[in-house]
Formats: C-alpha cells, structure tokens, sequence
C-alpha cells in the first residue's frame, strides 16, 4: 500500500495531495481495507477452484497473545501463492479442538468442489494423532509430513556427536553474551538471538561470527573486551571458551550447516512439492560430501550426520514417505534411470543428485569455508592470543587500581574480581600492533592474513 501511494505520487508530482488521495476515517480506511482483502481473497479462491486439486497445510501456532490454528491451501503445480482458507483464534489445541476443525474444514473443501489431496503439518503428536484419525473416514488423503520439520529431528538425533552438542551450547552462550548492552554497544552489532525451536538459527549465529571473526579476534585479543562491564565477571576459563567459539565451534557449525540452510529456504519455497523433498535431501547429502574434501578434519562429523539423515529417509514412516512420492514423480522416475545407468559409482550419482535437486552454495560462502578451515588449523595459537588479551586487559586495570588505590571507573563490581582467578603474568608480554587487515593488538606470528 505504501508502494502505491509513493508510486502515484511519483507519476503525478504537481498534483494536489488531496486530489490523489481522498482523506478518509480511520473506520471507513478499515472497511475499505477489509473490503478490499475480501475481494482479493474471493478473486484467488475461485481461481483455485479451477485448479480443483489442493493439499491442506495446517499450523499452530501464537500471535500475541491469541493461540490461532491455521488452515492453508497449495498447489505447487499451480504458480497461485498458498492461501490462507480458514483461521481459528483463540484454538485450544487439544485433540478434541484439532479433530473438529480439521473435520469442519475439509467437509466444506469437498463441499465446494475441491480434491484435497494431502494434509501437510509438522511433527507435533497431538497433530499427527488428530489426522490420522480424522483421515480415517475421509478416502484416498495422505498426511505428508513437513520436510523441514523432518529434517530438524534428523539434526536433533545429531546432537549425540559431542563436537555437535557443544557446537549448539557455545554458540547458545556466544548469543548471550554479545547481545548484552555494553557488548553490544562496543562493537555497534550483535548476533542473532537465539531461537530455541528453530535449528537454522544456530547456523546464522555461526555465520555472523564466520563474517566477523577479525573484528572479533581483534575485540578480543587487543584487550578491548575486558574493558567492557559485560565481560568483567567472566573468568578465565570462560575466556578461553570464548575462544574456542570463534576458532572451533562456529567454523565449524557454519561448515556442516551450510547445505541444510539451503536446502531450507528451498523448501519453504511455495512452489515445492512433497515428491521433490527426498531429491533435496541427498543433494544436499552430495554436497556435504564436496564439504569432507575441502575440510578433511571434520569427515568423522559428517559422515556421522549423513548418516543420521539418510536413516532419517530410510528407516521411517516419513521418510519413506518421501521417497516413493519422489519415485512415483515424473522427475523422480527420470533420476532413478540415470543412477541405475551409473552402476556402482556413487561419485556420479551424487552430481545426478545435485544437478536435478541444486541448493546453489555460492562461491563466496565456499571461499568462507576455507576460511573456516584456517580458523581451525591455527585455533591454538590464535586462542592464545585472545586469552593473553584477557590476561594482559585485567593487569592493566589491576596497575591503576594499584597506583590510585581507586576501583576502576570501567570495573563491574562483580564476585570474580573480589576473588580474582589466578593468572601466570609476568610483565614482559609485548602486544604489538600489526596494521594488515585492521588486527591491532596481535603477535605478527598468528597468520591473519590467511584469513
């Protein structure tokens, strides 16, 4: 609306606002809005009718303080957006509540002509059950699991790995920690805040920090950060945590992440259908394995999570589910005569996989995966950087202290410092300044510019 409005009065420029814009209440402005969404809602549902076929996606879920129960109807062989055709306010989420308002909305389907041919929904039981019930006494509909939903418990089984496991708690920490006020202040940015019910947000705090790691390394190194109250009741060990984060856990994360990110926003594209779920799936397996030769150190990782994914697709009803909507798919069908026509070699069928299902790695997201590979090959050293920052940071404060027999204007009156760790200083480190790439503050021995 605001596109409009600027766009007319773009094209006409010496005309009177009034004339262009007739001035209305806020009541008659929200009849004519809703006035306006209901002819365009009626303009898309017969438009639907026409296509007759339709699968009904369902969701749960909270807005402000109202829980809603929405109802959407797709057809990815038609280029209509999804529409939303019915929402409860106010849903109580109980199985009773979801077996009659999926009951209700797909009576009225059938009732004005529509062929619903699958309920699409997450993995949540009381939905599962209710559908499954529901789908009883309502023919030829198949409940599809959601891809996506599919694919985050196949990352949840993964947490068993502990490179993994800790990968999801430090970057949890990282989020914390740099979205405090003073924090966030000193370095004018924060990461993402984490978000406990969506894995694809682990990887965007991976990648801001991937992005950032000089700036970070610098902040941290130089001495700058104890300077912050927010970082003065960490002690020691936390530092060195930090420093694990930038060099190890969130190159790391942002490594074996990558494919499934894609592969997501490919996903929650309204034109994919249920059968191309599967292909994208082992392209993005195919590409994981491109990943174990640009970043050997981390193959026994990877090959751990394809193979917690594949038996993700094998050994479920999901899964299964998937694969022979794919292989009963026009594309599908396509795809299994080209692997079949390659016999044992699993190097070709990857690239049939990638060429039919492509996630499109950009070359710079792969120029930060080697990126990612130099953090880890000098993680030691750079660690030891950042934890003589910290070293060297508190001394500093601890001189003043001494000299004016004055808490520091900068110090957080926190426990740590009532009782401060002990740390081997011995008053000679040098911490000079190396003016390639901005890293002020780091010994020239730790090889930034391979970054």
């Amino acid at each position: 609306m605001v596109y409009l409005l600027i766009k007319t009065g773009q094209m006409n420029p010496k005309a009177n606002p009034e004339d262009l814009y007739k001035p209305l209440s806020r009541t008659q402005f929200t009849k004519h809005f809703i006035q306006k969404g209901m002819e365009r809602y009626d303009e898309f549902l017969e438009m639907y009718k026409e296509t007759q076929y339709v699968a009904l996606a369902v969701d749960a879920g909270k807005e402000g303080s109202h829980n809603y129960f929405d109802m959407i109807i797709a057809n990815p062989f038609s280029e209509l957006p999804p529409l939303v055709y019915n929402s409860v306010k106010d849903f109580k989420g109980d199985m009773i509540s979801y077996e009659e308002e999926l009951r209700s909305v797909l009576n009225q389907l059938i009732s004005e002509g529509f062929i619903v041919t699958g309920i699409v929904s997450d993995n949540l039981r009381v939905q599962v059950s209710a559908i499954e019930k529901v789908l009883k006494d309502f023919g030829c509909i198949v409940h599809i699991p959601c891809g996506c939903h599919t694919l985050e418990l196949a990352l949840k089984d993964a947490e068993e790995t502990e490179i993994i496991n800790e990968g999801k708690y430090d970057l949890e920490w990282f989020s914390r920690m740099f979205n405090r006020k003073h924090a966030h202040a000193a370095l004018e940015v924060a990461p993402p805040k984490r978000c406990a019910t969506r894995w694809s947000n682990l990887f965007a705090i991976a990648e801001w920090i991937v992005r950032r790691r000089l700036r970070l390394i610098q902040f941290c190194a130089s001495g700058e950060a104890i300077q912050i109250k927010d970082f003065q009741d960490e002690c020691l060990d936390e530092w060195n945590e930090m420093a694990d984060i930038i060099t190890t856990s969130a190159p790391i994360m942002f490594t074996i992440l990558l494919p499934f990110a894609h592969m997501i926003k490919v996903l929650e594209g309204d034109g994919v259908g249920a059968f191309k779920i599967y292909g994208y799936m082992m392209s993005t397996i195919a590409n994981l394995k491109d990943i174990v030769t640009k970043v050997p150190q981390l193959q026994e990782t990877i090959l751990r999570l394809i193979d917690l994914v594949l038996e993700r697709l094998n050994d479920t009803e999901s899964g299964l589910t998937f694969r022979v909507m794919h292989d009963i798919s026009a594309r599908g069908r396509e795809v299994n005569i080209q692997i079949k026509q390659c016999g044992n070699d699993k190097n070709a069928i990857d690239e049939i996989w990638k060429r039919y299902y492509p996630i499109n790695i950009s070359e710079e997201e792969l120029s930060l995966i080697d990126d990612c590979k130099v953090l880890l090959e000098n993680s030691e050293e750079i660690r030891e950087n950042i934890v003589e920052g910290f070293e060297i940071g508190n001394h500093k404060m601890e001189e003043i202290e001494e000299e004016t027999q004055q808490i520091h204007p900068q110090r957080h009156q926190a426990e740590h410092f009532e009782n401060p760790v002990n740390v081997n200083y011995n008053g000679q480190v040098n911490v000079v300044s190396i003016m390639k790439m901005g890293t002020k503050g780091l010994r020239p021995s730790v090889p930034l510019f391979m970054f």
